[in-house]
């Protein structure tokens, strides 16, 4: 209990790890220590960012029942200790909150392999996008299933919103973005498709989202149960835009 209650104590009340994990805590928690007792301070803090944001997350419906699966609890300490960048800690602990369920399924092993092919900046990236698409859309009630509707939700940014974002200094990191991280969330299955065109004043970089794209923000804000076809009228849209985080601070 030490090891994985300290990897919370500095955002939640003691208990906060318990609740989280649910019974998997009492059935693996001598394991987990076995498997992180080895870790350095700085993998033991990383952890701390992770399960901590998770608890946060969770904090709506902790008091309710549920699970995490082990295989998703092994795999994020596993990868998630070596990983020190906001971004993807986000992400990671968006997984375990949204991973803890009635039934503990694992699910989520599927987005913590498609992080592993990611990057902090291509991640960043998907961040970026579809945090822009939840607040320019939130209440309207597209059909996410129907690749026609999913045309008509464009994310755009003008050069200047990818300076800011990405802290470009120049023409040549603009140039690599573009070359690297773009494709990279493409053949990811993250957007549908990108363009850009810098001969424009606002509309520079244009994409298209994709179902994979969509469900994995939500899973990375901790609530992957409300993607459905429709989610974009779902009530609780609302709150869950209260819970993105400033591009700035990622």
């Amino acid at each position: 209990m030490d090891l994985i209650t300290a990897a919370a104590v500095a955002y939640v009340s003691k208990d906060g790890i318990e609740k989280l994990l649910g019974p998997t805590f009492e059935y693996y928690g001598q394991g987990l220590k076995n498997l992180t007792e080895s870790f350095n301070i700085k993998a033991k803090e990383n952890l701390k960012k992770i399960f901590g944001r998770a608890i946060v997350k969770k904090g709506h419906e902790l008091e309710k029942n549920g699970i995490i699966n082990p295989r998703i609890i092994k795999e994020i300490v596993l990868d998630g200790a070596f990983c020190d960048t906001n971004i993807i800690s986000e992400y990671y602990s968006g997984i375990l909150a949204s991973s803890r369920t009635e039934d503990g399924n694992d699910e989520g092993i599927h987005y913590i392999n498609i992080l592993k092919g990611l990057s902090s900046k291509q991640l960043k990236l998907h961040y970026a996008i579809y945090s822009k698409f939840f607040k320019e859309h939130k209440g309207e009630e597209y059909n996410l299933h129907s690749q026609t509707e999913r045309n008509k939700l464009k994310v755009y940014f003008s050069i200047q919103e990818v300076f800011e974002i990405f802290k470009l200094k120049n023409i040549e990191d603009l140039n690599q973005l573009t070359s690297e991280a773009f494709p990279a969330i493409y053949h990811a299955d993250l957007v549908e498709s990108y363009k850009f065109d810098t001969s424009k004043q606002e509309k520079q970089f244009e994409f298209s989202i994709t179902l994979l794209g969509t469900s994995l923000f939500l899973q990375a804000l901790g609530y992957g149960e409300i993607f459905t076809p429709r989610c974009l009228g779902d009530a609780r849209i609302e709150e869950i835009i209260k819970n993105i985080m400033p591009l700035n601070e990622i």
